[in-house]
């Protein structure tokens, strides 16, 4: 007897109908009545017996009835449970420096809960590092820099976050209210790496504005940037996002006088390789968190 044949005999107990179950289980009413016939002989008992009004179930199907139906139920659900099983898959993402602590790390927690079949793996890392891993199919998707100008690499824009300058109370620039690319002219600059997309747009900005940048030190962790800029070294480069989670005594935080100078963040993944379920829910989730963290500021507001 197979699964297949339990299941015949439950469909025909409950629609005590032969032509009912066969065309719920789109076969014939003889080819039904045959299945019936091979399972009582296969149990020695008599399982419906007919009258005007169609079939009636015996008390030894009453019996069978009552010990098959919680145990097909138990296997269907056993057989939802593996495939579930079996759709459970590894992502590796990547994220540029900084965006993680935009996101806090309740972000990946989250994700974790709601989706506990995949198996995350992720890391922070340089844009330029990202890139190479994003086209040697090393990577599944990624959160990066932008702008991102190569036709391997398709890009769904995440987020724009200003640019801000961190700058000691001692610097004169401290007291503006805002800083044009010409107000950094001859002054020494912490900005973040050179293998992110945002140092390059940074310098590219400079020199627009006929300024030779005086970069000193160079960083992956924006802290180390509000740091240099506390001791007056230099001018630290941050993100309004997260400048004023440092608050490093001694400095402030200056907006930038063009308003299109962001950190632009993208969803990235290879244009050769098709999101999966588990890169698009991860990619659906993102933008989800991101539209509720900006609920959050509203009600705060």
């Amino acid at each position: 007897m197979t699964i297949g044949d339990i299941e015949t005999f439950l469909v025909v107990y409950d629609s005590r109908s032969l032509s009912q179950a066969s065309k719920e289980l789109f076969i014939s009413p003889q080819g039904l009545a045959k299945a019936i016939q091979r399972m009582e002989k296969e149990l020695s008992v008599v399982l419906f017996k007919r009258n005007n009004q169609g079939i009636v179930a015996t008390s030894e199907a009453d019996l069978f009835y009552r010990r098959m139906r919680p145990l097909l139920d138990s296997y269907n659900d056993t057989v939802d449970e593996m495939q579930n099983l079996g759709l459970s898959s590894v992502l590796r993402v990547r994220f540029t420096s900084g965006i993680l602590s935009f996101l806090s790390l309740d972000f990946l927690t989250s994700f974790n809960e709601q989706y506990p079949n995949v198996d995350l793996l992720f890391d922070e890392s340089p844009d330029s590092l990202i890139k190479q891993k994003l086209l040697a199919h090393e990577c599944d998707l990624a959160i990066m820099s932008g702008p991102i100008k190569d036709d391997r690499i398709s890009t769904s824009i995440f987020e724009r976050i200003p640019i801000v300058a961190v700058v000691n109370e001692a610097n004169p620039l401290a007291s503006k209210a805002s800083l044009s690319f010409s107000d950094l002219e001859g002054e020494k600059l912490a900005l973040i790496s050179h293998r992110s997309n945002t140092y390059r747009q940074f310098v590219r900005r400079l020199h627009a504005s006929g300024v030779k940048p005086a970069i000193i030190y160079e960083s992956d962790q924006l802290q180390f940037n509000h740091q240099r800029a506390s001791m007056n070294n230099c001018i630290g480069q941050s993100f309004l996002s997260e400048a004023n989670s440092f608050n490093y005594p001694g400095t402030v935080i200056v907006p930038f006088d063009d308003p299109s100078f962001t950190w632009n963040t993208y969803v990235c993944w290879n244009s050769d390789s098709p999101l999966n379920e588990a890169a698009m829910a991860f990619k659906k989730f993102a933008y989800s968190w991101l539209e509720g963290m900006g609920n959050e500021l509203e009600m705060k507001m």
